[in-house]
């Protein structure tokens, strides 16, 4: 299997989350615990490995639940159009179009969805590298649904060692 990569917006979203937080020195610190030599670009591709080394150094230093904030934090840093865009256009729209574009920044697994009563069902085929991918799915899902005003509960179900499932009770 090729490497599993990801465009470098995710991990860059990643290391400016931990900028604003924990200021230059923990960029920096998170930045040499991942192997990370400069800041990814946003459309190059990236390993997903070095990017969930981000993700493990947030919750070894700062605690698991910063790396569902980081998850919610990249989901929402996405500009002030596309936020005002996504709150017009509503949850289940932005689901269809993520799973739809899935592959343009992942370049490993899947991702599913599917309106369902009450919500939507939601399954990261392939999408767990490591203990905390899907804590950091979860948050960009809570991310999401606050940038399209959606009320709910979002659920995290038991899934198989390589995916990540969802659902979202609206």
């Amino acid at each position: 299997m090729d490497e599993r990569k990801l465009k470098g917006s995710v991990p860059k979203g990643y290391l400016n989350y931990i900028k604003r937080k924990w200021g230059i020195t923990g960029e920096q610190d998170a930045m040499k615990y991942a192997g990370i030599q400069e800041i990814p670009k946003d459309a190059d591709w990236f390993p997903v490995e070095k990017s969930d080394r981000l993700l493990e150094w947030i919750a070894k230093n700062k605690g698991g639940e910063k790396v569902v904030e980081a998850g919610k934090y990249v989901a929402k840093d996405l500009g002030v159009f596309k936020y005002l865009f996504a709150s017009l256009i509503g949850m289940e729209s932005v689901l269809k179009r993520y799973s739809t574009n899935y592959r343009a920044i992942f370049n490993f697994g899947e991702m599913m969805m599917e309106k369902r009563d009450g919500g939507y069902w939601v399954l990261l085929k392939g999408a767990r590298v490591t203990e905390y991918s899907c804590p950091a799915w979860n948050g960009a899902l809570e991310g999401f649904m606050e940038i399209t005003k959606t009320k709910g509960v979002l659920e995290s179900l038991e899934s198989g060692p390589e995916d990540c499932e969802f659902i979202i009770s609206t």
